[in-house]
């Protein structure tokens, strides 16, 4: 019984690291996605999109769908930076939650963005975003200004 239970430590004490070294290497792929967000944030659109879950591109393509000609649609891509961003100082977290928060300078304001990211054919994607001041995430306001209108 004794050398029982002395395996069994020893083996949890043996596995314990390789589970670390796995979530660490689960993080750092998520993180790698949010930060190729702010490598180039003047074309956060294009690379959010890229790098999006199908219901997050689906979302938008029909949001774009139903936006008549020279209208605004609902999309808020001023979330992730604002209007005509000036980020610095970058810095990549995985909250608890698993969401990544990126945390940045903006024209010397500290913000935010949480992204949820979800897998996706064994490939991390995004699926939504929360930004600094916002009350919903990009979806949820997308949703909210499809049915009541900006």
């Amino acid at each position: 019984m004794k050398q029982a239970i002395t395996s069994l430590t020893v083996l949890a004490i043996a596995i314990t690291p390789n589970l670390a070294n796995a979530n660490q290497a689960e993080n750092q792929k998520k993180i790698t996605v949010v930060k190729k967000v702010y490598q180039n944030i003047n074309k956060r659109h294009t690379i959010i999109i890229n790098n999006a879950t199908p219901d997050f591109k689906q979302a938008i393509r029909y949001d774009d769908a139903i936006t008549p000609d020279g209208e605004m649609n609902c999309q808020a891509w001023d979330m992730v930076g604002g209007v005509d961003p000036k980020i610095r100082q970058v810095k990549y977290t995985v909250l608890k939650n698993g969401k990544v928060r990126a945390t940045f300078k903006n024209y010397g304001k500290t913000e935010y963005n949480d992204f949820q990211l979800q897998k996706v054919n064994g490939k991390y994607l995004i699926a939504d975003i929360w930004g600094t001041g916002y009350q919903t995430s990009f979806m949820q306001g997308m949703a909210k200004c499809q049915q009541y209108g900006l």
